[in-house]
């Protein structure tokens, strides 16, 4: 059955975090995002049209860049023929047919990428006497057009058609962009595939892997090669196996096993692309081997990639959620991992906690998520100022001094109690070191925890109007900015429970 696609712009954060892995200059990271926003384009999720241009850019920059390598040049190509322009992108896309000739599957991307471009691109691509009528084909296929042509039906011979074909071929099935019998009138694609699943040549045994997972016309039982005799497959294969189970395995009795097995490796790439693989997978007892893996893991990349998965499903597992608020904490310094994590949660409830953190970051105070902290008092400033309330408050929290008290609040539940009695306890901790007379503070302390022992809009109220009194002192007495600002910070937690 054919997968139905909604397709929607990415989020912003989603658009930051790409961008940012490819203008990295590590070669590595920077082809990873480029294949990511290539997938993300076959999920249905597409450049805003905002964002296009300057991604564009820098795809460009990649792809003229003299010390790119070509799998770099290759996923340039793929990414221009998603976010690019034919006014922008055309011409540089043409000049790299014409200057690596000696890189077939460069020139397949470059072609695939002229044929999304232009509706010129037919003509302009068979002024290129050098090109293989097959490869053109094949290429343009991936574009979803058929070039203008004298050949027969296509189609690729597995036995004498060279590794480059057969890959293109393959990534055609996967794309579901091949024809029905692409190889052989008398058998189905899926045959072949399993043929070459076992093909004695590694990349194109890992290309009929790929073309398993992503096509919605294959299954894993098309795989050709036995699950107990996974280890004797070279190691790229071995590896694509392991994310195929990840991508595709749900239901399968050995999932389960074979991704254990697969994040449990001694060989980082399995380790690696098995993570890819349950980026966007999730089953019962699948937290409990990736903390493992993700606690023991030393690779940056492979815990990246594991990160994201804990991410992307915190709101299925209580102790993903516990374990990305905690790495979220741990990163308050390192804002490309937190712009990292923040992708991954596009959507998820877990993103509003990722947001709390980083609006109490800004505003420099005491942070509680799932644990409390205790805060020294490294104030020594004083202010003799007096309360003077007068604003919309009238309560049952009895106050000394010369606090007064005019006005109404609802006396009402919140229906959030739980929330608002944990930044009620926020506030109480943080207001401990803000320099404000002892006498106040004091005041304040107890109306919050009178609001914490009975959090009705009425009590929440009142510890609003004093947090403000308290900046307001903060203020006629000329304290310290940061001060201030906290405690706006503190007031500004609670003002959602007494809209």
């Amino acid at each position: 059955m054919k997968k139905i696609i909604a397709k929607r712009n990415l989020w912003p954060n989603q658009t930051a975090y790409i961008r940012n892995g490819i203008e990295s200059s590590d070669f590595r990271r920077a082809q990873k995002a480029l294949q990511n926003l290539c997938k993300l384009s076959r999920q249905g999720l597409f450049v805003s049209k905002l964002d296009r241009a300057a991604l564009e850019l820098v795809i460009l920059g990649v792809l003229t860049r003299a010390s790119s390598d070509e799998p770099l040049r290759r996923w340039a190509l793929n990414a221009l023929a998603v976010v690019g322009r034919s006014e922008s992108s055309l011409e540089n896309v043409l000049e790299a047919i014409k200057k690596f000739q000696d890189e077939p599957q460069v020139v397949s991307a470059a072609i695939a990428a002229a044929y999304q471009l232009s509706k010129r691109a037919n003509s302009l691509i068979t002024q290129l006497d050098l090109l293989d009528p097959k490869l053109v084909m094949l290429s343009a296929m991936q574009a979803g057009a058929q070039p203008i042509s004298t050949q027969p039906p296509l189609t690729v011979d597995i036995e004498n058609d060279g590794e480059v074909l057969r890959k293109l071929s393959l990534v055609n099935i996967g794309l579901g962009k091949a024809p029905a019998n692409l190889f052989d009138p008398r058998y189905s694609n899926g045959e072949i595939v399993r043929v070459l699943s076992r093909d004695g040549e590694p990349m194109v045994s890992q290309y009929a892997v790929w073309a398993i997972s992503e096509s919605d016309q294959l299954k894993v039982e098309d795989l050709g090669i036995q699950l107990n005799r996974i280890d004797d497959q070279p190691l790229n294969v071995q590896a694509y196996i392991h994310r195929m189970f990840g991508e595709k395995g749900a239901g399968h009795d050995l999932q389960h096993d074979i991704l254990d097995m697969g994040l449990r490796s001694e060989h980082r790439k399995i380790k690696l692309e098995t993570a890819i693989g349950i980026a966007d997978h999730f089953h019962n007892g699948l937290d409990t081997i990736v903390q493992t893996a993700f606690i023991d893991e030393d690779d940056e990349d492979v815990s990246q990639q594991l990160l994201d998965h804990i991410v992307r499903h915190a709101d299925q597992s209580t102790a993903y959620r516990k374990l990305a608020l905690q790495q979220y904490e741990f990163a308050e310094k390192d804002e490309k991992l937190r712009l990292r994590m923040r992708a991954a949660a596009i959507e998820k409830e877990i993103l509003k906690d990722f947001r709390q953190l980083d609006a109490e970051a800004q505003l420099g105070f005491l942070k509680t998520t799932t644990s409390e902290k205790n805060v020294t008092n490294n104030y020594s400033n004083t202010t003799n100022n007096t309360w003077n309330n007068s604003g919309p408050v009238q309560g049952n929290v009895a106050q000394g001094g010369n606090a007064t008290n005019t006005g109404t609040i609802n006396s009402q539940t919140v229906a959030n109690s739980e929330e608002a009695i944990k930044w009620l306890k926020t506030a109480e901790a943080g207001v401990q070191d803000v320099p404000i007379p002892l006498e106040n503070k004091q005041k304040l302390v107890e109306v919050l925890q009178a609001a914490q022992a009975s959090p009705t809009k009425e009590n929440i109220g009142i510890a609003h109007i004093l947090l403000h009194k308290a900046k307001d002192l903060l203020i006629e007495a000329g304290n310290a900015s940061d001060s201030v600002v906290k405690i706006a910070g503190l007031a500004s937690l609670l003002a959602p429970f007494i809209s």
